[in-house]
This record gives structure tokens, sequence and C-alpha cells, in this order.
């Protein structure tokens, strides 16, 4: 956080460090509700800016393709459990058919981890501060994006689609969000099993089958 306000990031406030751990100033507003688009698109703007930071850390030891890889076959075996025999079988293509079209990828930047309304603290219509850096971590901009992507409704809906047009789509690679949006909605979905969450686990559900439509894919990303 400190590190985003020394490169300019608008909207993180000003961090101090003691032995407790960070002392946050106060920040009048309340978190966003729903998906109100003007605030939506203040908050994507801010996500744009944080992805346009350099990355805390080098020398990754494991490249992203290896990294996604490892993260997916942690999933694949619950999925594989889970799923009705269809909609593992997409899955699984779509995740293959978008592994063999992703990029050899190497940069990473500064990633939210859980870049949704109820982290934005919204005063009057404005965006006044994101909170909640605990999933915060040098990734892909496509991981941010796949968050959004599986809370903000169906492949192509309207605040998607409202939300990337204000983003911007420079940089952005359609193999990797469909990557990140199977690994998103698979994760979601195990999280939903563990805790015996039927909302988590029909959003998982949900998610998986909307992410393995490869053909509407491209809607992710509008032209």
């Amino acid at each position: 956080m400190r590190r985003a306000r020394e490169d300019g990031l608008w909207g993180v406030p000003a961090v101090s460090q003691t032995e407790q751990g960070l002392l946050l100033p106060w920040v009048d507003g309340q978190p966003g509700e729903a998906w109100d688009r003007d605030v939506a698109g203040d908050a994507a703007g801010w996500l744009r800016a944080l992805h346009a930071l350099k990355p805390r850390i080098t020398g990754d030891p494991l490249s992203l393709k290896e990294a996604y890889q490892r993260r997916w076959t942690r999933l694949t075996r619950m999925l594989n459990t889970h799923l009705d025999d269809r909609s593992w079988s997409r899955a699984d293509h779509a995740w293959r058919t978008a592994w063999q079209a992703a990029e050899a990828r190497t940069a990473r930047t500064p990633t939210h981890g859980d870049f949704l309304p109820h982290n934005w603290i919204v005063n009057h219509g404005s965006l006044q501060a994101v909170i909640d850096f605990e999933f915060a971590r040098d990734d892909i901009p496509e991981r941010d994006l796949a968050r959004y992507w599986l809370h903000a409704g169906e492949v192509g809906g309207e605040d998607w689609m409202a939300f990337m047009e204000a983003y911007g789509l420079h940089g952005l690679s359609s193999p990797w969000l469909q990557l990140a949006c199977l690994l998103e909605a698979g994760g979601t979905f195990e999280v939903g099993r563990n805790t015996y969450n039927v909302n988590l686990i029909h959003l998982g559900t949900v998610g998986v089958e909307s992410a393995s439509e490869a053909d509407n894919f491209t809607a992710l990303v509008p032209a």
C-alpha cells in the first residue's frame, strides 16, 4: 500500500507501520453496494492504476504457466469428482484450449486479490479508498478481473462490460483471462464444498460452466 501511494495511486490511504501492524487514517464512507455504475467506473480506473505499477518482487522461481498449471492441477481432482461429466469435460477442454493459446508470459503486476464492492469505501457516490489487501500479491491483472467477473454476473453481462470499458483493454489476454476465470470459479466451488456453503457452490459451478464456454468467451474482453 505504501508503494502504491508513493507511485501516485489515488484512492489508497496513507499507511503508518507500528509494532501492532498497519494503521489506516479514518475515511468517511461505507462499503460499496451492488454494482453502482459510477462507482464501478472509478474503481476500474483505480484497479487499472494498480496494475500499472511495477511488481514488488523479482526472481520468482516459478513461471506463470507453471504456477497456473499447479493451481489447476490442484483443483482438477475435486472438480472431476463433484461436477457432472458434461461440465467437467467442457471445463477440462476449455483449460487445455486456453492453455495452448496462452503466450509465454513473464510479466507480473501488483494485484488486489479481492477487488469487489465490499472492499470499496464509498461516500456520496464517489470512491474514497480501497481496503482489504490480505490477498494482494504480484500476479497477472486478469486475476483481479476474473474475481470481479465471477461476482458481476453472466458472461458479457452489462455490469461486466461497463467495468471493462472503464478499465480499458490494453495488454489483456483472452486466454489468460479464461485461465484465471476457471481458477477463480473452481476455487470458489472448492471453498463452498469445504464450508457447506450452497451459494458459493452454486456460484462456483455456474462460473466454471460460464468460463468453459470457449465460443462465447471473447465477450469477456469487449472488442
